[in-house]
């Protein structure tokens, strides 16, 4: 199965996870990720991560591509980066991305919700003046 990134309005970048990750997606995914933040950077966005379609299921190579992708691609991508908004109706999911934050502790926000609505409503309330 495979990702589907685009602009879902100017700096607000829609990442949706299929529940199966192939490896030949996940790295089309990274290259088409990159693709369309070349012509935005540096102006600052939000990545919004959606997995509606369940738990996905991240192999531990499929996680070491997307660690190392992330070490390559930090100065360039996290400079500009507001937050990344997980976006899943899973409990279990979203307080795994909780624990996950508390380790990685980004220097950027990082939250979960059950539904996009909630998350662009953050955004909303997050840049309003």
């Amino acid at each position: 199965m495979s990702f589907e990134t685009r602009w879902l309005r100017d700096g607000v970048l829609l990442c949706r996870w299929p529940s199966v990750i192939d490896n030949g997606a996940l790295e089309e995914s990274i290259r088409g990720h990159d693709a369309l933040l070349r012509d935005h950077i540096p102006r600052p966005y939000w990545a919004v991560h959606e997995a509606s379609g369940g738990f996905p299921i991240v192999t531990a190579g499929q996680r070491r591509v997307i660690g190392e992708w992330l070490g390559r691609e930090q100065t360039r991508t996290h400079r500009s980066i507001r937050g990344a908004l997980v976006v899943t109706p899973s409990p279990l999911l979203r307080g795994m991305v909780t624990a996950v934050r508390w380790v990685a502790n980004p220097r950027y926000e990082w939250k979960t919700f059950a539904t996009r609505d909630e998350a662009l409503a953050f955004i909303d309330a997050y840049v309003a003046p």
